[in-house]
């Protein structure tokens, strides 16, 4: 499941190397892996003169990397930063976390913050709104959809009781490219996705909401009627006037302008009355280029390059009359950050310049700010300026925050200056573009959020970030600094309290006691997302591997089988500590086995020279899990689908009855030696191993469980430039004593039919006739001399107990092939021509049936009961399979990047990464 396979490369490779072609299928008693029983041997082809000594060929197959694959942006376009992902309500906060939905976290104890309820999808998070008991979300799905089907959601949940209910949810096409509430009028602009090739230029949507019943009530929606086929619009936006919203459409035909619409939003029912369009010179990025004061527009416009090119001025009138007023051409510099008044603006190019925009016929470009290149913002309090800058890429600083007065245009004055964070210090998400980040409280407390990068302190440890919120004093004459409140994560929000701080970041929320400003004293915090990497359910916990993002470390955590998407464990491991390292790179990336009562993490090994390494950790009482036993393999690198495999199935690592079995393998002199190592677990307190080794274990397969005992295949190489493949059984009925066996069977192990205890083998084959054309477009040709070659993979369904029978065979339809095993079924799926899902069952009746469906991509898969699980970005996809019938599509999903998969017979479990754990229940209305 964890792994793509290989095996069109593979294929084409062992038949130039031993031959290809099986004798006729025929059947062998169990035999020991060295005899020279001849039953199962593959042949070698006669071969026409001029023959290729390799059969070249591509292989598997592929989907689109992240944000590629016919559908890339034209230009990079900044991203707008206005994000209020948390509100506080009154003793109750509401977060929109990166990496896991919607938390309600309960402000109001003394003693401890808690989460009421958590809400887990598999969306990026926009902005929340509390309305009383409800909580309206704005979420768009991760990733780009190359067919510009993706729709947002404006989704609302009660929020009033002990859990996250969705009541209502509201599709709106495209992406939200901008939001904002006025009173109990909420207007929301979206912009149907874009790409090369999507058909005609997608339209712009402006839609009003009414707030103020207990749902979301849509008033009203304006559709921009967009004939311009060629003039492309590439950001959208909405900005709020007195009496009228302006809707900015940065357009591209070949040169760079914005569209500004102007809407009479003063209509009692909420409809949209449209008037004129300006067109302003370059591209509106963002809402902080445009201002409205006194009836008089100011714009400024940027090339996508961000290089400034104009300030623009209009007279309005209404909605239906905008007369240019003025415009003053500015420097060809980039455009890093801005800020406009109604008198005032200020603008960072190569250097901090003012806007003298008292006469709006007349506009003047000022002296430079004293001030060195700022990267981050600047805010206008009155006439005074307060500006934040931080490091270069060129310049080891630290942040600095800058009082200025520019009551004189012509000569700014810079006031004071503050410097804090460390080397490396930044502005916590900077809103370049958009509202500063920059926090006032009623009584003069300035709170500035920033982070920087600490290096490692030795070679192999890990670095990290040091985040928090400076607390400064400002009456709007002096800056004063005063503590600092450490945070774990930028923190993107923070809420003052009387004398108490939240501070909300990307992972948590945390409270701080600030009534000694000086002195803030940590009192709380809760987690409100996390960023997993996999996951493994049973019926009483789901153990996750998450990936802190502020410490590059990985820790184990436990969740409640009810829960297990709450960002909140019942317990957790830093497996740096447990492993007694400081190193931030584990040898590999680790893997979770388990049952009811044993966790095992898997640290595989990636070299000979090493081993595996197995923590086992008793999780009988989640709460309260002990680690127990730590068992280290001997040298040799985890089984991983290496290149060599026939066939991909299997797994690493297999675990069943408190007793788990790990494969790996060794070079020795050129020949790979297989090991089996098994470990019983069923007393924790005297864990004992022991090794089965397989030599000259060619093309060696991934392990398969059944009844009391775990498979693998192999080949060897035959003194006649031959092969012979080899079924490997262990008997871990008794783990202290296994028991080893191998039988020589037609191909290598693919499938395994628990029921019947039935297997099915696959083997290459090798063609050849005269052609002037090679026309198998999955199967490798090549042509040479007016001879076409390739090659095919023939499935064997046998039985081997106690001697090998073949019951039937048929050919399979892909080379490239990742192989899953249900209730009854394999499945094989493929991104190579023909791609799909290729279903082979017929294991109880004895002949082996095949259907295929057909699939644009394959990626993670795996496969539970009757269901079949494939992801490929940005959507997962599930099946259910029907015996001798194609797979039924059940479920569509778009999540964007997962790392891993897990499917039970009840559930999904999608470990998204950026989405934290998604779980989807499987039902059998579904």
């Amino acid at each position: 499941m964890k792994y793509l396979a290989r095996s069109a490369l593979l294929a084409v490779a062992l038949c130039a190397a031993w031959g290809c072609q099986p004798e006729p299928e025929k059947c062998c008693d169990s035999v020991a892996a060295s005899s020279s029983c001849e039953c199962f041997v593959s042949g070698s082809p006669e071969r026409t003169s001029g023959a290729p000594d390799g059969l070249g060929g591509s292989g598997g197959g592929g989907m689109y990397p992240h944000g590629s694959g016919g559908g890339s942006p034209v230009l990079d376009i900044p991203t707008l930063q206005e994000r209020p992902i948390a509100v506080l309500d009154g003793q109750r906060m509401l977060v929109l976390g990166d990496h896991g939905g919607l938390s309600i976290v309960e402000t109001g104890s003394p003693t401890e913050l808690s989460v009421s309820g958590h809400w887990a999808a598999p969306y990026s998070p926009v902005g929340v709104i509390s309305r009383g008991e409800t909580a309206i979300g704005l979420l768009c799905p991760r990733g780009f959809d190359i067919r510009g089907s993706v729709s947002c959601r404006l989704r609302t949940f009660a929020v009033g009781s002990a859990s996250t209910e969705q009541v209502a949810d509201v599709e709106l096409p495209g992406s939200i490219e901008s939001w904002r509430v006025r009173g109990d009028r909420l207007f929301v602009v979206t912009r149907e996705v874009s790409c090369d090739g999507c058909g005609p230029n997608p339209g712009v949507q402006l839609y009003a909401f009414d707030l103020s019943g207990a749902l979301p009530r849509q008033l009203a929606r304006l559709s921009s009627t967009d004939k311009k086929v060629h003039a492309r619009v590439v950001r959208a936006q909405i900005v709020l006037g007195q009496d009228r919203a302006y809707i900015v459409e940065a357009r591209y035909d070949g040169s760079d302008y914005s569209d500004v619409r102007l809407v009479d939003l003063a209509s009692a029912n909420g409809e949209f009355e449209e008037g004129a369009t300006l067109r302003a010179d370059g591209w509106i990025f963002t809402s902080a280029q445009l201002s409205e004061g006194g009836d008089v527009l100011r714009v400024v416009g940027a090339t996508p390059r961000q290089e400034a090119l104009a300030l623009e001025t209009y007279a309005i009138e209404g909605v239906n009359e905008a007369v240019n007023l003025g415009r003053l051409d500015l420097p060809r510099e980039r455009l890093e950050s801005i800020a406009l008044g109604s008198e005032r603006g200020y603008l960072l190019l190569d250097s901090w310049r003012s806007l003298d925009l008292e006469d709006p016929t007349n506009p003047v470009l000022g002296a430079p700010l004293p001030l060195a290149r700022v990267l981050n913002g600047i805010v206008p309090y009155g006439n005074k300026l307060l500006a934040v800058d931080s490091a270069t890429q060129e310049t080891l600083d630290p942040i600095r925050v800058s009082l200025l007065d520019a009551s004189d245009v012509s000569a700014p004055r810079l006031v004071s200056e503050e410097r804090f964070g460390g080397d490396w210090g930044q502005f916590a998400n900077p809103s370049i573009w958009g509202e500063s980040a920059l926090q006032l409280s009623g009584d003069g407390l300035l709170m500035v959020p920033f982070n920087s990068y600490r290096y490692p302190q030795q070679d192999g440890a890990c670095g990290g970030f040091i985040s928090g919120v400076q607390l400064f004093d400002f009456d709007g004459e002096q800056l004063a600094p005063r503590g600092m409140v450490p945070t774990r994560g930028d923190a993107e929000r923070t809420f003052v309290v009387g004398d108490e701080l939240l501070a909300v970041s990307a992972d948590r929320v945390e409270r701080f006691d600030i009534s000694d400003r000086d002195q803030p004293d940590p009192t709380g915090w809760v987690s409100t997302s996390a960023y997993v990497q996999e996951s493994h359910a049973t019926r009483n916990y789901v153990a996750r591997l998450e990936r802190d993002t502020w410490t590059e470390r990985v820790k184990l955590s436990l969740a409640a089988a009810s829960s297990p998407e709450a960002p909140q464990a019942l317990a957790s491991f830093d497996l740096g500590e447990l492993l007694g390292t400081d190193e931030c790179a584990l040898p590999g990336r680790p893997f979770l086995v388990g049952d009811e009562r044993t966790v095992g993490v898997v640290l595989p090994s990636t070299s000979d020279d090493a081993g595996a390494r197995v923590e086992l950790i008793d999780v009988s009482n989640p709460a309260a899990p002990v680690p127990r036993a730590s068992v280290t393999l001997p040298n040799g690198r985890t089984w991983d689908g290496p290149d060599s495999a026939i066939a991909f199935s299997g797994q690493a690592t297999a675990q069943r009855d408190g007793v788990l079995v790990a494969l790996s393998v060794r070079e020795d002199e050129g020949s790979p030696t297989a090991r089996i190592s098994v470990i019983d677990a069923s007393d924790l307190d005297a864990v004992e191993v022991t090794h089965v080794e397989i030599p000259r274990a060619f093309a060696l397969t991934g392990l398969l469980v059944s009844q009391g005992a775990v498979y693998t295949s192999h080949f060897e190489p035959t003194d006649a430039g031959q092969v012979r493949f080899y079924l490997d059984r262990v008997d871990i009925s008794n783990p202290r004593v296994p028991r080893y066996s191998a039988q020589n069977v037609p191909g290598s192990l693919v499938g395994l039919d628990d029921a019947t205890r039935r297997f099915v083998v696959s083997a290459p084959e090798f063609h050849s006739e005269p052609s002037r054309e090679c026309e198998h477009p999955y199967q490798s040709p090549t042509i040479a001399n007016g001879v076409c070659h390739w090659t095919s993979n023939r499935f064997h369904l046998i039985e081997a107990d106690p001697g090998v029978k073949v019951l039937s065979s048929v050919e399979s339809g892909t080379h490239s092939y990742q192989l899953l095993g249900g209730d009854g079924f394999l499945v094989a799926h493929s991104g190579d021509a023909p791609s799909g899902l290729h279903l082979y069952s017929g294991f109880s009746s004895g002949k082996l049936q095949y259907t295929s469906t057909p699939q644009d991509s394959a990626g993670l898969a795996h496969a539970a009961g009757s269901v079949v699980a494939l992801y490929a970005y940005p959507e997962l996809r599930m099946f259910r399979i029907q015996e001798s019938a194609a797979p039924v599509l059940i479920r569509e999903d778009t999540i964007g990047d997962v790392s891993d998969v897990e499917l039970t017979k009840d559930a999904a479990y999608v470990s998204g990464r950026e989405d934290g754990l998604i779980v989807i229940p499987i039902t059998p209305e579904n």
